[in-house]
């Protein structure tokens, strides 16, 4: 009974965020100005499964509509984190991020990221569940933005009731982050991404993610949609 119980508020918790999916869908047709861009990116984790564990990650994102169809870069992002496990279910990690912009684009702004964040993990049955607060200070050229935002992630096995080399896994993220500096108003962003992994050989993942991004819920201001193509190595 108590199984029954834990599976009901298990797929409650899923039809709740395929439910905001589907009214960020909504949205995504509403608007007028969507973007579409690409991500593809590489990340090393060093000792993940140890006290100490670190991440580097090399990433591009360019454009492949905007305004227009046609692929145009938009920047490279170096990101760098070191984390510490607090317990079997939680981590506490600290990172810096260089994000590339004028490369593509001279009149832009580069920009150095500082990321404090803390995650905590907890899998029932089949289905794993992660709760990720992060606090981050954007230094660009003129301005400093203050980001505050918070997911809810959940993943889980397609076949059998754990994860194999060789097998594919399901991801639904749902984030919302609010971001806050001096010179502009408050904006408030959602951001609902669905995915699906395969787990290889030596504890290597490979991922294909959808994100939608609605820019500022307040108003107006656009719609992004992202395809992600990530590779994460374990060294």
């Amino acid at each position: 009974m108590l199984i029954n119980t834990k599976l009901k508020n298990q797929y409650s918790s899923i039809q709740f965020i395929l439910i905001l999916g589907v009214l960020f869908q909504y949205q995504l047709s509403a608007q007028q100005r969507t973007e579409i861009l690409i991500q593809p990116q590489i990340s090393f984790n060093l000792n993940s499964d140890k006290l100490y564990s670190q991440n580097f990650s090399l990433a591009h994102r360019s454009f492949l509509y905007k305004d227009k169809w046609g692929y145009k870069g938009r920047q490279f992002d170096f990101s760098h984190f070191s984390t510490l496990a607090l317990s079997s279910q939680s981590k506490l990690s600290l990172g810096a991020m260089y994000r590339n912009i004028k490369f593509f684009d001279v009149n832009d702004s580069n920009e150095f990221r500082l990321t404090q964040q803390y995650n905590f993990n907890a899998r029932h049955t089949v289905i794993r569940f992660g709760h990720r607060f992060r606090v981050e200070e954007r230094f660009l050229r003129l301005l400093t933005i203050f980001r505050f935002r918070y997911r809810f992630a959940i993943d889980f096995p397609l076949k059998g009731q754990k994860l194999d080399k060789g097998e594919l896994y399901s991801i639904i993220n749902l984030e919302m982050i609010s971001s806050l500096s001096k010179v502009n108003n408050p904006e408030y962003d959602g951001r609902f991404m669905l995915g699906i992994g395969k787990l290889l050989l030596n504890d290597a993942k490979i991922q294909f993610l959808i994100e939608y991004r609605k820019l500022d819920i307040t108003n107006t201001k656009g719609n992004q949609l992202f395809s992600y193509v990530s590779l994460h190595l374990k060294l």
